[in-house]
């Protein structure tokens, strides 16, 4: 008996691979040769052949018209199959699926397609990232991105109250941050770009960079050196060491004036 049910059970995967099946005679013979084997004969007399068009259940080997034809066996759920059996569209409440005919799945699961989730919404970034969740039922559709939770990823500029809240999982002071301004930032505006910066860095066109050592360029911010005093446009080492010919007369020229001058009050 248990053999039987393998056999049959084999037989019924076969048929819904298309392969057409020779009928022999029964036989009481526990020989292997008594088993049917596949044929590729179009002209033989199979079984999977009911997998075309019907009008009834009965025409069918699965007893599953659907749509106009055979459905292949142990499809549940399907409203339309094709010549070769294969579901193509499922009943309401349902989605096509790889096994076939899948319920939606629920908010923060991994998706494709917006028919894939109970909501109806399937988000993530880029528009082809295989990190795509269902949002909640309580996101809006104009949502960019959903996180495994369902709850809604907004972009930079966004309003939040967590870092889960922003696609750049970057949240300061109350908006998210864009990825690019998300490092050393401790407050960034509507624009997601960065107002405030953590200790050692400061703002550069909304962005957070390093503070600057004596002696660089500081383009006369205070705020870009660590001493907290930026004199003069640059430092008079960085002058120095970038001055040009005609510039280095004009020094000679005020140093001298300089020393006379001294001189001249002791």
């Amino acid at each position: 008996m248990a053999v039987s049910r393998a056999i049959a059970a084999i037989v019924g995967c076969l048929m819904l691979a298309g392969v057409a099946f020779v009928a022999v005679s029964p036989s009481t013979s526990s020989s292997p040769t008594d088993i049917s084997v596949p044929s590729t004969d179009a002209s033989a007399t199979t079984m999977d052949a009911k997998l075309g068009h019907c009008s009834n259940h009965s025409d069918c080997t699965s007893n599953n018209c659907a749509g106009g034809n055979c459905c292949g066996l142990y499809v549940e759920d399907c409203v339309a199959c094709g010549a070769d059996g294969r579901c193509e569209a499922c009943k309401d409440g349902f989605f096509l699926g790889v096994s076939g005919c899948t319920k939606p799945f629920g908010s923060g699961q991994i998706c494709f397609e917006d028919e894939m989730c109970e909501s109806g919404t399937c988000r993530g970034l880029p528009a082809y990232s295989t990190e795509k969740h269902c949002c909640a039922t309580d996101v809006a559709s104009s949502c960019p991105q959903c996180s495994s939770s369902g709850t809604c990823k907004l972009p930079p500029g966004g309003s939040c109250v967590h870092t889960s809240n922003c696609t750049s999982d970057s949240c300061e002071g109350s908006f998210c941050c864009s990825e690019s301004t998300a490092a050393e930032c401790s407050q960034c505006t509507e624009t997601g770009d960065c107002s405030e910066c953590n200790d050692g860095f400061y703002v550069l066109d909304g962005k957070c960079e390093p503070k600057l050592s004596p002696g660089e360029a500081c383009n006369a911010t205070n705020a870009a050196c660590l001493s907290g005093a930026c004199a003069g446009a640059v430092s008079y080492t960085h002058l120095r060491a970038h001055e040009t010919p005609e510039h280095l007369v004009c020094r000679l020229l005020l140093e001298k004036k300089k020393k006379i001058t001294e001189d001249q009050l002791v």
